[in-house]
């Protein structure tokens, strides 16, 4: 098993984000320079697969405040998963059962920060005043989502009341409400790095309860073993829905520890037998 300790980097969760208020005054000042905004602000390159948001340094205002316009513009990538049999090195940052939780790539967690945060200075600078009316918003379109004082991109999933909806944060693997006026249109800048939150399941095993649901104790043991940590994932495949079947090791220590031997050892699971 490989071990990826060595060249650790900074990981960035929704618990560490940087706030609006937590901004620096230098940091202000130096974004509201005529010459930085588009040194700043985060940008990405143009994929050489190509599909997916274009390669744009500064937004057209008008354009992105047009709903029709907005409303046209392709989703990013998808994120590229590797293959059955290879690794990805993940951080999981939320579970909720051993069948049900979310990864994000280790590899991409510095973009993913410097996104997060160009994003804060962006909504810093702009659309203070500008608030979109709730039939302006696309039910499965992608913007900007603003919550505990930070910005994350979102898919609005639904309308659940007069100015609230209901949206998917992409980067994060979270659902949350959100009101109209926590809600502002995306610059392209900010379109091009793949959702990054991929929803996963422990491959090879089942509860020990004959209805299939995971015990209190298992879903407890699952959270201590991975949330919020950095793991290595064995890729064993990929369902139609896009769940993706991993087996978690956690090498921190001398000793490789995968996490569905952990719950078999505790009769917290058992090994889903193959079918003739």
């Amino acid at each position: 098993m490989k071990d990826k300790n060595s060249n650790m980097v900074k990981i960035t969760t929704k618990k560490n984000v940087t706030s609006t208020d937590e901004l620096s005054k230098e940091q202000k000042s130096q974004s509201q320079s005529p010459d930085s905004e588009g040194k700043n602000l985060y940008t990405w390159k143009k994929s050489s697969q190509g599909g997916g948001a274009p390669e744009v340094e500064f937004d057209d205002e008008t354009s992105l405040w047009d709903h029709e316009e907005y409303w046209k513009r392709p989703l990013p990538q998808s994120l590229d998963i590797p293959e059955r049999g290879d690794y990805i090195d993940c951080h999981v940052s939320k579970v909720f059962d051993p069948t049900n939780f979310v990864c994000i790539p280790y590899g991409s967690m510095a973009d993913l920060d410097q996104l997060l945060k160009d994003c804060i200075e962006y909504f810093n600078l702009h659309c203070e005043n500008k608030i979109l009316k709730q039939e302006e918003i696309k039910v499965g379109h992608l913007y900007a989502g603003h919550q505990g004082g930070a910005w994350y991109r979102v898919l609005i999933n639904k309308r659940v009341g007069p100015g609230l909806v209901s949206v998917y944060i992409v980067d994060f693997g979270e659902y949350n409400a959100m009101t109209v006026e926590e809600i502002k249109p995306l610059p392209w800048r900010f379109w091009k790095l793949p959702f990054q939150a991929f929803k996963c399941k422990l491959h090879g095993i089942k509860p020990v309860k004959g209805t299939q649901v995971w015990s209190e104790g298992a879903k407890l043991k699952m959270k201590q073993m991975a949330e919020e940590k950095d793991l290595v994932g064995l890729v064993c495949g990929k369902e139609d829905n896009g769940v993706v079947s991993l087996r978690l090791v956690d090498t921190t220590s001398e000793n490789d520890v995968c996490l569905d031997e952990i719950l078999l050892d505790l009769a917290m699971a058992k090994i889903i037998e193959p079918t003739s």
